[in-house]
Order: C-alpha cells, then structure tokens, then sequence
C-alpha cells in the first residue's frame, strides 16, 4: 500500500471522530484531535499485527510536555457517517502504541509539523518475547496458546479460529521470537488434504474483527466460522464504478472513486517463483529412499473446492493446443488488418503447469525424529516438520498466485470491510458498446478477495477514504478460444473495423 502522507490523499465525508487520545509512562492523558492533521492505518493478510501513523500539526509543543520516547499509547475511536445518519457504521475502538516519530518540521516560531507511526501493541511483546521449550499438538492449537498465553492477547480479540489437521506435530523451539515462531506455525499449518490449497492458511490482525487464523478457503467461500458463531455468513459487499456522474447525483459508500491495476500478471516472475508448477526432492536416509513431490496448480485447481473464481489465472496444459506453448507470428502484417498466424517451430516449451523445474526444494524425510521406535514402517508418536508432500509447494503457488493479479480501488470511508473477505465489484468494460452488445467479461467475473487495507482520515475537514487492494486468485471460465470468440460475436465492434475470421488460411487472429 502507498503510505504517502495524508494531504496528498483525496477524501469522502462524512467521518465521525469520537476520541483520539494520547497517554504517556506518567499517566498522562491529551485530547489531541484538534491538533491531530490526519491518520492512516494498514491492515493485510500477509500482516500479523495492525499498523498505521497520525499526522500532528503542533503549534502547542506538546511534545515537549508530555515528552515523546516511543512509549506511548493512542487511543483511535470512530466511525463513518454522522450519528444523525440512517445506516451509521460501526464505531471502531483500538489502542495503538507509539514507536516512532519522523518528518519533523517547523512552519514557522511556533507550529510544527510531525509524524508518529503506531501499531499494535501486541507486536512489541512478540518481538521481544523468545520461546525455547518444545510444543506438540496441532499447529492451530499451538498458535492459539502462543498468542493468548504468551502474548496476552484476550480471547475477546480472537474471533476466527479454524483447527489444522494433525495432532501429532513436535515443533522444537530454540529461542525463537514470537514472530518467527508465529510464521512457522503459520506456514505450515495444514487445512487438510482436501483443502483448496494446502498449508493455505494466514494469520492477521483487522480493525473490525480482531485477530483471525483463517484458510484461503474460508476467505472465498464467505463463511466467517467464528468461535462464538460458527453459522454467520460474511456479507459479500458490492462496489460500482460509474464511468460517468451527474450534477445532483447522491455520494453513495457503495460507489468506486478511482480504480488502478498494478499488475494484472508477471509470468516471469510467477514462473520462476514456483506460481504455476514446482517440485521438491526428500532425502531419507535411514532407509536410502528419494522421494518426489510435484506441485501443478492446473491439479490444485480441480481439487478444491473454494476458490475466488474456479479456474488458473494462466492457460495450462488443457487450454492449449496440442499440450504446449507454441511461439507465434504473422505473416504479410502490413496488407491484412488481422494477418494470418504461423508458428515458429523451434521455440516452443511445456505448459506453465509442467514446469516443475522452474523451482525446486531440497528436504530431508526420515521417520521417528521424536521417539525410540525400531519399527520404521510404524507411525510416528510425533512428526517433526519435513517434505511429506506438496505443502509447502502450494504454500510457495499460492504466495505467488495472490501476487499476479491485483486491483486498487478507492472507496468512500467505512468501518464495516476488513482484510480477508470477498467483494464483488461491478466496473462497466473499458470498450464501445450500444444497447444490443454484451460486454460483460465471462473469464473475469469480477469477485476478488481483499488482501490489503488502508483507511485514510483527514481529521480537520471530518472525511476520509478506504483503499483497497485486492486481488484474483482465479478466473470464472477456461481461457478457451470459442468463449473469446463468443464474447467477439456478442460484442459492438468499433467503427470500421472487421472481427471476422481471416479466410487465407483459416485460422482466427486470436
């Protein structure tokens, strides 16, 4: 997420502050919200603990009353819309904790400019507690004791807890922070071998639901599966960007202000990263055994059955002809408008799911780690951390597949959307059409999981903004060419230009 400061950022009212308050070691208290310019705070999938910065135009040197060391707490509460609104949102109350201070600047004698960047408390008593003892049980259950036991995080701040697989996991701890050992849990934790994508699991913290340990199935599916509430369903929000607006037209919270893609794909990088195909190698050497384990997201794909869509991002060995990647060119492309396709036959490779060398992972695979057995064929009392499988190849898939394609919108402020849920956005197609085309996307359907978050307040005007950025796991449709060549036909072509199939060779320019 941008973290440009606050007045370059666009806002939307109105925005209701009911408290900013800052207190120090001393036990002091201040009212800052009149000296207070604005805030921003972040909060993403791929972030345990929320962050953020407030903007302080000073012209009190507060600072030098209350002293400013780092260890101090704001106290954030508000909400969007008025308290004379029909549909208020909720009023978000979160205590942060002060550990930097930056951008200092004097305007003129007397006022000055400064920024303080806070986050969650939480993430201090995880960086500086260690753990050196020995956990067993299921991951999800460790990560549960860790944090509410070790890191005093309340179970009124937990509100979305799923159980990993396995009971008989022994994690050796050797005075690891909390952090490191809270991403271990994390990215080997295992839904299951029926899951979507296994050791898909993530664990962060939001504004408006706390702290959750939730699957990459539940995101997509909608289901909240909270401890106290295992029936709710989420609610799939929907935003609408209006290509055009009209004097008179009534703001709405639903409505999109600006969008961006900062990436639709890297095949480059998604290649070489493991996205789309990998394998690793485990070595036992007790029994003198190498083992292979092969990762193809085309067979993730068709396993699970939550995705954001249904179908890969990329074209794999089904969608391609003849099974591979064929390098193409045209022939005569100054005397046709869609000259004719040729191959080039020395330049061609596997599909993007088959190559599994593009990454690889070197283990080890040996039985009783934990225990005396002379049985090696015998199960294990407890099972260390090792290649079984294609975990933590998926793991590695799934990383890079969050990355490819991603969507920023801007929306007006709300305190009722955090990171982790599905959200359907309704943009009309970038094309010209009349009243008998169809221009609707039948590959991209437009649902997208939200993975990052940022909310932006401009306190002194009371208006603010919700960045979103959000991303595509999968498509709703195979990219095939009679789907493409239906949405051509269904299509208003623009002004004298002909989408009929060349006829010299019988071949279409798609």
């Amino acid at each position: 997420m941008d973290e440009a400061l606050l007045q370059d950022e666009e806002f939307f009212q109105p925005f209701t502050i009911k408290a900013i308050h800052i207190v120090n070691q001393e036990g002091m208290s201040n009212n800052i919200s009149g000296i207070v310019s604005g805030f921003k705070l972040f909060e993403s999938i791929e972030r345990k603990f929320l962050t953020g910065y407030i903007t302080i135009l000073d012209g009190v040197n507060i600072q030098k009353y209350f002293r400013y060391t780092g260890q101090e707490f704001i106290r954030f509460s508000f909400g969007h819309g008025s308290e004379d609104e029909e549909n208020p949102g909720p009023i978000l109350d979160l205590t942060l904790r002060v550990y930097k201070m930056s951008n200092q600047m004097r305007h003129n004698e007397t006022l000055q400019y400064y920024k303080l960047d806070v986050c969650d408390p939480a993430l201090f008593i995880a960086n500086t507690t260690r753990f050196s003892q020995v956990f067993r049980g299921r991951y999800s259950d460790i990560l549960y004791k860790v944090i509410n036991q070790h890191l005093s995080i309340p179970n009124s701040e937990i509100k979305h807890w799923e159980n990993t697989e396995t009971e008989n996991n022994q994690v050796v701890c050797p005075n690891w922070r909390g952090t490191k050992l809270i991403e271990y849990l994390v990215s080997n934790a295992d839904k299951g071998t029926n899951s979507s994508w296994r050791n898909g699991m993530f664990f962060y913290q939001t504004m408006v639901h706390g702290y959750n340990f939730k699957s990459i199935d539940q995101m997509c599916s909608g289901e909240m599966n909270h401890i106290k509430d295992r029936k709710k369903k989420a609610t799939v929000h929907k935003f609408f960007l209006k290509p055009t607006s009209h004097e008179g037209d009534s703001p709405s919270r639903d409505q999109i202000l600006k969008m961006s893609k900062p990436q639709v794909f890297d095949t480059l990088v998604g290649t070489v990263n493991g996205g789309f195909a990998s394998h690793s190698k485990s070595y036992d050497s007790v029994r003198k055994l190498e083992k292979e384990n092969i990762y193809d997201i085309e067979e993730t794909m068709d396993r699970g059955s939550f995705h954001v869509s249904k179908y890969p991002l990329i074209r794999t060995e089904s969608m391609l002809e003849g099974g591979y990647e064929k390098s193409l060119t045209t022939e005569n492309p100054l005397d046709d408008e869609f000259p004719p396709v040729k191959d080039v036959p020395h330049q061609f490779q596997m599909p993007p799911n088959k190559q599994k060398n593009s990454m690889v992972l070197y283990d080890f695979d040996t039985n009783h780690d934990f225990d005396n057995s002379k049985d090696l064929s015998s199960n294990e009392v407890f099972s260390g951390n090792k290649i079984k499988d294609n975990s933590k190849l998926e793991r590695f898939g799934l990383k890079e597949v969050l990355n490819q394609n991603r969507i920023e919108i801007k929306i007006p402020i709300r305190t009722d959307i955090s990171v982790g849920n599905i959200v359907e956005l309704i943009i009309p197609e970038s094309e010209v059409s009349d009243d008998q085309s169809i221009t609707k996307d039948k590959i991209n359907d437009n649902r997208y999981l939200i993975a990052d978050m940022s909310l932006s307040a401009n306190i002194q005007l009371g208006e603010g903004i919700l960045t979103l950025e959000c991303l595509k796991e999968s498509y709703a449709q195979k990219i095939e060419r009679n789907l493409l060549n239906q949405m051509i036909d269904t299509s208003t072509p623009p002004e004298n230009v002909d989408l009929e199939e060349p006829t010299s060779t019988g071949r279409s320019a798609m």
